[in-house]
């Protein structure tokens, strides 16, 4: 295993043990959590609906009428929790591309300085 790799083991105690129906219905929150996720990557995720993510209204608009909740029965406190955890996601990680981008336009030594008018962001 290499080093930078860590192991962690997670045990839940419960005073009770979770019954085998309680659990059915955590795992099928699950699974949908994991489709909504998914379904915000697919269809935000994209440079096209890089406006819409900034203020962040739009979406969680779009999303609500989108009627994906009903369809998967899925209680609105875990529906809008996974849609903010994608956004998040896909907010991070524009900010890291664009970060990146700026880090290669500053060092690139053969712009000119009006081409490189980002220097100091």
């Amino acid at each position: 295993m290499p080093p930078e790799t860590i192991c962690k083991i997670v045990r839940q105690y419960n005073q009770y043990p979770v019954s085998d129906a309680e659990m059915n219905k955590l795992l099928e929150i699950a699974e949908d959590y994991n489709k909504v996720k998914n379904y915000v990557y697919q269809r935000y995720g994209g440079i096209r609906n890089l406006s819409k993510l900034y203020p962040g209204y739009t979406i969680p608009k779009e999303m609500t009428r989108s009627c994906l909740q009903e369809d998967l029965g899925m209680p609105s406190v875990y529906f809008y929790l996974a849609m903010f955890d994608a956004l998040a996601d896909i907010r991070s990680q524009w900010a890291r591309t664009k970060a990146a981008v700026l880090r290669a336009v500053n060092h690139n030594e053969g712009l000119t300085e009006e081409e490189n008018g980002n220097k100091g962001y």
